[in-house]
């Protein structure tokens, strides 16, 4: 009929068009990381000893200036740079980009739609990172209302049940956190070992597991965590250190000391290859391997890790 062959006619239009503008966007996106790696090329006149960090901040400037009429590509790179930023922890420099992505994808799009979902979550890490963990739960469930909503990609929705549960545990608001990660783990089935968001569930489930004072359980969690981030990132990642670092906890919380060790010097070792010692991770790390080995009354041990690192904060 006249009308079906309109809504092909349509149809076909919209494709197209959509087409054309995926292909403006990836070819944006594709001069501004040429520029990038440029600058990184140890060849450029930066030098040597320009650090990713360093590449970030001079370029970070006049993202609006070189992506000008290109909104979509705009708020690809501005996410890129937050969450680059995010993982050096530099979360104050990380904020504006973030929200900048969210502010243009919200602009593009309206709130229903998959990138909008997925900048909330960057946006909800971020503040997490900064401490504010009420305003990161917030974002994470109006992430949640757009997954309820609609239906979204499988690898948006297990990133917006992972950063929900996650905040959940963190208020120690376990029931709900244990019925996100359900919802989470059988995203994860239909995809064995394809995102890595399943193994930052299972070591939330491992953090929650110890909070409620079952360590055994926690232990199991976090050995399925760290085995799979292990395939799936390597051993040498820092969320391969994070799972290490829960399951080190699990088994000093059952006395487990040696084996305990073992975990937590790995940890250590993985985050100072990514982390400067006065951050988070490195700390974290530390401090629970002191806690082990006072625990198991070695003196040696401890005054080594004391000149080793600062454990004056611990």
């Amino acid at each position: 009929s006249e009308t079906l062959a309109q809504n092909l006619l349509e149809s076909e239009q919209q494709a197209r068009r959509r087409a054309i503008a995926d292909a403006a966007k990836a070819t944006a996106i594709s001069e501004v990381l040429q520029q990038m790696l440029g600058l990184a090329n140890p060849s450029a006149a930066k030098g040597s000893n320009y650090s990713v960090r360093q590449m970030l901040d001079d370029f970070a400037g006049d993202l609006g200036d070189r992506l000008q009429d290109q909104p979509e590509a705009e708020a690809a790179i501005h996410a890129t740079i937050g969450n680059a930023f995010r993982g050096l922890q530099a979360f104050d420099k990380a904020e504006p980009h973030l929200k900048a992505a969210l502010e243009l994808r919200l602009r593009l799009h309206g709130r229903e739609h998959a990138e909008v979902a997925n900048s909330l979550v960057d946006y909800s890490a971020n503040l997490f990172g900064r401490g504010d963990v009420d305003e990161a739960e917030a974002q994470a469930r109006e992430a949640w209302a757009i997954h309820q909503r609609m239906e979204l990609p499988d690898e948006t929705s297990i990133r917006v049940l992972s950063a929900l549960q996650f905040y959940l545990v963190a208020r120690s608001q376990f029931g709900e956190a244990e019925q996100v990660a359900q919802q989470a783990l059988e995203i994860a089935r239909r995809h064995p070992h394809q995102f890595p968001e399943e193994a930052i569930v299972l070591h939330s489930l491992a953090q929650a597991a110890a909070h409620q004072g079952n360590p055994a359980k926690a232990e199991q969690f976090a050995r399925q965590s760290v085995a799979i981030h292990q395939s799936r990132h390597g051993a040498i990642h820092p969320e391969t250190a994070h799972g290490m670092y829960i399951l080190a906890r699990s088994l000093h919380d059952q006395q487990k000391y040696d084996e305990a060790e073992t975990y937590f010097r790995r940890a250590l070792a993985i985050h100072r290859e990514h982390y400067e010692d006065y951050q988070t991770p490195i700390m974290a790390a530390a401090a629970g391997l002191a806690d082990t080995l006072r625990a198991n009354r070695d003196q040696a041990g401890l005054d080594a890790l004391r000149t080793d690192i600062d454990l004056s904060d611990t």
